[in-house]
Order: structure tokens, then sequence, then C-alpha cells
């Protein structure tokens, strides 16, 4: 996520344009077969996981790469990018688990509570307009749109004034945000990230 936020920062720095952002391979997906209107507008920044994925090939990393994510949907994001060769959900991993009789350990490790940037905040409901508005104040106009409405709110984009359009629309097809996806622990709740949230600020 951190990466994510400084190369959000940088783009919108280097081009003040209107920009979609967080589009993850839904929405992306949507857009190249049904609003080619709006495929401009796009944010040229990978998701998360494709930024880590180019940041190991940076450092020197040459196997294969699995993601582990509440989304199904990067499967198909790692097939188009061919950044990432496997993608594992949460709810997978954690019935593979069960199924091997593999139990965590209870007890916390030092990788536990690793210190968290403020990407942290990125894949949760507004996550995104949190960071900008941390480093850039509220110089931005930015719109936010989440779950199955995304696709009505680019449908009134594709047809909006360039004008009235705000400096960032932020949107993600899940309806509580990334992390609370088709592949998530089924006990994860939008209440759940919210302590989460509040605790690591």
């Amino acid at each position: 996520g951190d990466i994510c936020i400084w190369a959000h920062l940088r783009i919108i720095e280097q081009n003040p344009a209107p920009v979609i952002t967080q589009p993850g391979p839904v929405v992306v997906g949507y857009c190249e077969r049904h609003r080619h209107d709006v495929l401009p507008y796009l944010s040229p920044v990978h998701s998360p996981l494709g930024c880590t994925a180019i940041y190991m090939r940076k450092e020197g990393i040459t196997g294969s790469i699995a993601s582990i994510s509440p989304c199904i949907a990067k499967k198909e994001e790692h097939k188009v990018t061919g950044l990432i060769e496997y993608n594992i959900t949460y709810n997978g991993l954690l019935h593979y688990l069960e199924e091997k009789g593999i139990a965590l350990p209870a007890e916390e490790s030092g990788f536990d509570h690793p210190d968290a940037g403020p990407g942290s905040l990125f894949p949760l409901p507004g996550g995104l307009q949190e960071n900008l508005e941390f480093f850039l104040g509220n110089q931005l106009h930015i719109e936010k749109a989440e779950g199955s409405s995304v696709f009505k709110y680019l449908t009134q984009y594709a047809k909006t004034e360039k004008e009235f359009l705000p400096d960032v629309f932020d949107v993600v097809s899940c309806g509580n945000g990334c992390l609370i996806g088709t592949g998530c622990k089924k006990e994860q709740n939008i209440y759940k990230l919210s302590w989460q949230k509040e605790k690591g600020r």
C-alpha cells in the first residue's frame, strides 16, 4: 500500500487531470469491456500486490511470486499483468490448513504486529482518501464509490463534462473495501476492520 500511495501522489503532482484510482481487476475489466470512454482516466498505478511484485523483482527476487489476498479476481489481474504467478485467497489458505490438520501457533510472534506505514489504510473504505488528505491536505476534490454502485457511477462519470469531475475518483468493487472481498475469512466484517484501523493509528 505504501508504494501505491507514493505512486499516486507522484501521478497527481505530475498530471493534475482527473484520475480514477484504486481500480481493481473487476473495475478494470468492466471498463475495458464496457466503458472505453473512461479508460484514459484510469490510474496507471498497479495494485498494492502488483507494486510489491515489481519491487521484489527490483530487489533481485527471481522465483515465482504468490499473492495472498481476499480477492478472487486477483487471478485475472495476475494473468493480465504477468507480475504474479499464483493467487491464494485468505479463505482458501485457511481451508487448506484446516483440511491438512495444520494449526497456526496460538502465541504471537515477532511477525504478528509489524510497524504499519500509511499504506495499511489503502484497502480500507476511504483509505486512499485519508492518505491523500494526510499528505496534501484538503486541496483535492475526492469522491469514492464502493460495491455494485461503482458501475452506475462510472457511467455517470463518462457522461459528465471534465470540468465537473473530481480530481480523484476512488473506486472499489467490494462493498466495504478490498479487505472484505469474496475470499476473505468468513468471520471478517467492517466492524473488525474499523477496529483494526483505529488500533493501528
